[in-house]
């Protein structure tokens, strides 16, 4: 099976913008902690011995189409990321702005968010404990709920003005509503 690659357009520009707007040590510590993460995920499908069919490569990172998976290998895949992040975090001596990097993007990616690696992970364990997805679903958007009031109010309690507030706010109802659309992404559709 032949494995495609795509680029989204949008690395076209915010990288460059990135490197021009900051120090480089922070956007080759990003880079390297996405490349990290996504090798973590893409090793514990080799492991499950999951094809990947299209690897897409966006501004958050790095999209793995695949075929279905079930519960248990998409809870061990969707943690694979955050903890191979982990190890590069324990290499902060050696690669500090990498390690940084990490911890910001562990800490982002276990929030228990649809299709975020921590809401995948939390899916699948809810419905290896067999409940029902409803409940899954109610229970998702009251997590879902409490960690956007909690941001927006840190926000504001840190001064940090309308603009980041809404841009959080932003990220957030992007995540929410890929949650409520019907979404291909690890699937086992490989029509794209």
């Amino acid at each position: 099976m032949q494995h495609r690659v795509t680029v989204s357009p949008y690395i076209c520009i915010l990288l460059p913008a990135a490197v021009l707007l900051l120090p480089l040590r922070f956007v080759l510590g990003w880079c390297i902690a996405v490349a990290v993460h996504e090798w973590g995920h893409y090793l514990a499908l080799r492991l499950f011995r999951i094809p990947v069919w299209v690897l897409e490569i966006t501004p958050l990172g790095i999209r793995m189409h695949t075929a279905q998976l079930g519960n248990t290998e998409a809870l061990v895949c969707s943690l694979a990321g955050p903890l191979s992040g982990l190890l590069l975090i324990s290499l902060s001596r050696f690669m500090p702005y990498s390690a940084l990097c990490a911890f910001v993007q562990t800490l982002f990616n276990l929030l228990p968010i649809y299709p975020l690696d921590g809401g995948r992970a939390f899916r699948a364990g809810l419905t290896l404990l067999q409940v029902a997805s409803k409940t899954v679903t109610a229970i998702e958007d009251l997590i879902f709920i409490i960690i956007l009031g909690a941001s927006v109010y840190l926000l504001w309690r840190l001064n940090w003005g309308f603009g980041p507030t809404i841009v959080l706010c932003g990220i957030f109802a992007q995540k929410f509503l890929a949650n409520r659309r019907e979404n291909r992404y690890n699937r086992g559709d490989n029509v794209f």
